[in-house]
């Protein structure tokens, strides 16, 4: 049997597809919702759903251009400590300029180089990272007001269980009391020392300087 297709919304997708050549100079502001099909047209995102608002006002002008973006919102995500699904707040403050040229590979990050024959800009990829670098490194449940977290009580106490039996086995075999004496014996490494000093050979030269004293 087949897996169930999701249903991808291309009409919501290409909103993020700005008719650059068809606007007049000065600014312009859209206004996007994305939201959980945006995030299913790509292959392992690790978004379960979304509730983002992306606001994008393009300053157009006849050299450089300036696009700045704002997404602000939520997406579900998979906590990394119990492993169930949990809203992560997303904030992102970004801005990319613009310019005609022939050459794409003298664009970078902050400049993008567009052909004069492309009538679209296309922010969907640049929305799309955006966001997901937006999440923090450890995506775990927020804790409560109390302190305490809000992860699943049953999948935290295997993780705790977990944890106590990977600790038992780094157990040495020493009980707390133990007094453990890393002492070293110095008389036996002196010892140890005269006796390779007496292994090497003498220099000749050394007998007959210390005949002269």
């Amino acid at each position: 049997m087949r897996g169930k297709k999701n249903r991808v919304d291309l009409k919501k997708i290409n909103e993020l597809r700005i008719p650059y050549f068809g606007l007049t100079e000065g600014v312009h502001e859209f206004k996007i919702e994305v939201r959980k099909e945006f995030f299913d047209s790509f292959v392992d995102s690790g978004v379960f759903d979304s509730d983002l608002d992306v606001a994008i006002k393009i300053d157009k002008m006849s050299g450089v251009t300036t696009a700045d973006f704002s997404i602000n919102g939520t997406v579900d995500v998979e906590c990394d400590r119990c492993l169930d699904v949990y809203s992560q707040d997303i904030e992102f403050q970004g801005s990319v300029k613009i310019k005609i040229g022939t050459n794409a590979q003298e664009g970078n990050d902050e400049l993008w180089i567009i052909s004069g024959t492309e009538d679209f800009i296309d922010f969907t990829q640049y929305v799309y990272e955006s966001t997901i670098l937006s999440l923090p490194i450890q995506r775990i449940h927020q804790d409560d007001e109390e302190g305490e977290s809000t992860c699943n009580p049953e999948m935290l106490e295997r993780y705790e269980q977990l944890v106590s039996v990977d600790d038992e086995d780094f157990d040495f075999g020493f009980d707390d009391d133990d007094d453990i004496d890393l002492e070293f014996d110095d008389e036996e490494e002196d010892d140890e020392s005269d006796d390779s000093d007496d292994d090497i050979p003498c220099d000749p030269r050394w007998d007959a300087l210390k005949r002269l004293k």
